[in-house]
């Protein structure tokens, strides 16, 4: 399920909304801290669309990630939210 919400949160053109970020910032925050590469690089797009410290902090984190595929989509997404202010 979180798969699948994470999917679908990263298609939006942004994650602002108060009542979807209670919801979801906690399973980013989770995903952007997971053992599996996998999942830490996909949560990067939706860490780009919300506007919350918490979020910005951990897609920054991200750009020094171990895994070249995490940092390379971390920086990709911080060239959205450039693009999207």
């Amino acid at each position: 399920m979180q798969d699948m919400l994470i999917g679908i949160f990263g298609e939006l053109p942004s994650l602002d909304d108060a009542e979807i970020q209670r919801y979801l910032l906690p399973m980013a925050l989770q995903w952007s801290n997971h053992v599996d590469a996998e999942r830490r690089r996909r949560v990067t797009y939706v860490l780009a669309r919300m506007n919350c410290v918490s979020a910005q902090e951990a897609l920054h984190r991200l750009l020094s990630d171990a895994d070249p595929v995490v940092r390379n989509s971390a920086k990709s997404a911080t060239g959205y939210v450039k693009k999207a202010q």
